[in-house]
């Protein structure tokens, strides 16, 4: 089973799995969506990224959301620039 973001909110809600992202994955996750943003936003997903797990929605663009040794990898389907926005509103949606 691949090591997705969708699979770890999952996990954090039903199995008790990993409650947060490491540090790393954090950074990671953080510079692949928020590149373009302005400060606010840089803010809020900064904010967003350190919030448990088990608080987050998941959404199917999550599954396209890989971890691999502490990095993060987004396995995109058609255009970069508007699944990086989606993306970014996903994470933000709270």
């Amino acid at each position: 089973m691949q090591d997705s973001l969708s699979n770890r909110i999952y996990a954090a809600k039903v199995e008790g799995g990993a409650t947060h992202l490491s540090e790393s994955e954090q950074i990671s996750l953080y510079k692949l969506i928020s590149s373009r943003c302005r400060h606010n936003t840089k803010s809020k997903i900064g904010w967003r990224l350190e919030l448990p797990l088990s608080l987050w929605k998941d959404y199917g663009i999550y599954s396209r959301v890989v971890f691999v040794n502490g990095e993060v990898d987004y396995i995109c389907g058609q255009s970069w620039h508007d699944e990086m926005r989606t993306l970014r509103e996903c994470v933000l949606d709270f």
